[in-house]
């Protein structure tokens, strides 16, 4: 049924793999490079732009507070969420047949 799509099945469980080596390598390199460029503006180095710097952390809501204080309205959290559109989960993983 799918061995029109195979190679395509093949090539991508190998590029999924290979992107976890790169990102563990990409992981590993930052580690050392941050602290080393933070601060220090942009870096042109070996044709590339390099620029580490400090930025504000996200702003997130305390649920347990605002249920909280709804409760104490006589609301709740959940008539204020809203779920959005579905999608796909794409799981790619390297198995071994014996």
């Amino acid at each position: 049924m799918l061995d029109n799509y195979k190679p395509m099945l093949k090539e991508r469980g190998e590029l999924a793999k290979l992107q976890k080596q790169i990102e563990a390598r990409i992981k590993q390199l930052d580690a050392d490079l941050r602290p080393v460029l933070e601060g220090r503006g942009e870096v042109v180095a070996e044709g590339y732009s390099f620029n580490v710097r400090l930025q504000a952390g996200r702003m997130s809501l305390d649920k347990p507070a605002l249920d909280a204080f709804l409760l104490e309205h006589g609301a709740t959290i959940n008539e204020f969420e809203k779920q959005g559109a579905p999608y796909t989960v794409f799981t790619v993983k390297e198995v071994t047949v014996a």
